[in-house]
């Protein structure tokens, strides 16, 4: 999180875009959903992924993509 805001700066907040996915396991139901954001320095694409298991929702994944972020 630190290098996402060092690298894009700071970003209005996230939007949710049409990118979502579920799936349904013996784990859990799992929900991706897709988010964009406008930073100072260019665009940020999200993907939150949460797992519903036992009544209750917990965050599993967390994923950042953006070109300045390929380089350090």
């Amino acid at each position: 999180m630190q290098r996402i805001d060092r690298k894009l700066g700071a970003c209005q907040t996230s939007k949710k875009t049409m990118n979502w996915r579920s799936n349904a396991t013996s784990n859990g139901f799992f929900v991706a959903q897709g988010y964009s954001a406008t930073c100072a320095n260019g665009q940020l694409q999200l993907t939150v992924t949460t797992v519903l298991r036992d009544g209750q929702v917990k965050l599993v994944g967390f994923n950042a993509n953006s070109p300045l972020l390929l380089t350090d």
